[in-house]
C-alpha cells in the first residue's frame, strides 16, 4: 500500500512540477 501511495505522490509532484515549469516558462 505504501508503494502505491508513493507512486501516486510521485506522479502528483511531477504534475505540479510540470505545471510550474509551464507557468514560469510563459
Amino acid at each position: 500500500m505504501s508503494t502505491v501511495y508513493m507512486s501516486i505522490v510521485g506522479a502528483y509532484m511531477m504534475m505540479l512540477d510540470a505545471k510550474y515549469v509551464v507557468c514560469t516558462g510563459t
